[in-house]
């Protein structure tokens, strides 16, 4: 029931966008009966695609903001509680480590695996190589936002208050 006018461009677009993107993604809300709604063209197709992925690029970039605001402010209170050495705030006095949910220490191990692999990325190698520690504004970089999360739900009340502020 798809409409194609155009054999070249129906093409064109199953080559840039997948069979699955296009025909099956859609099924769900232009189909009935495994026949696409009437007047649904393959341009309709592909334009819903371009704005699906517009919309989602939109919503990725601002999650970005939302992961950098979260690990700035964990890694503010972190320096401020418990200093800017890498020693010193990923110590477990730090943290009630003993949370349900979360195994802290493989946490702990992740993080020091971004500071102990031979690849260590930036800015976190320049401060491995160049400095006696590594600050969590540095280091929060080279975490994943899973990790960070982790951190603060370890973290004690007093630090988590203020984080929750903050947000």
């Amino acid at each position: 029931g798809l409409i194609i006018k155009d054999n070249d461009f129906a093409i064109h677009a199953l080559k840039v966008f997948t069979y699955y993107d296009l025909v099956n993604g859609y099924k769900d809300s232009l189909m009935i009966n495994e026949r696409y709604r009437q007047g649904i063209t393959i341009e309709l197709l592909c334009k819903l695609r371009i704005f699906d992925k517009d919309f989602q690029n939109i919503l990725f970039s601002r999650m970005i903001m939302i992961e950098n605001f979260f690990k700035n402010t964990l890694s503010y209170i972190i320096a401020k509680n418990f200093g800017v050495n890498h020693k010193e705030y990923l110590h477990l006095k730090n943290y009630n480590y003993a949370i349900k949910h979360i195994n802290f220490l493989n946490t702990l191990k992740e993080i020091h695996a971004v500071i102990d692999s031979p690849h260590t990325p930036m800015p976190t190698a320049h401060y491995k190589n160049n400095h006696n520690h590594i600050p969590p504004w540095i280091l929060f970089k080279n975490i994943s936002f899973s990790n960070s999360i982790n951190l603060f739900r370890a973290l004690k009340a007093r630090e988590k208050d203020y984080i929750v502020n903050e947000l």
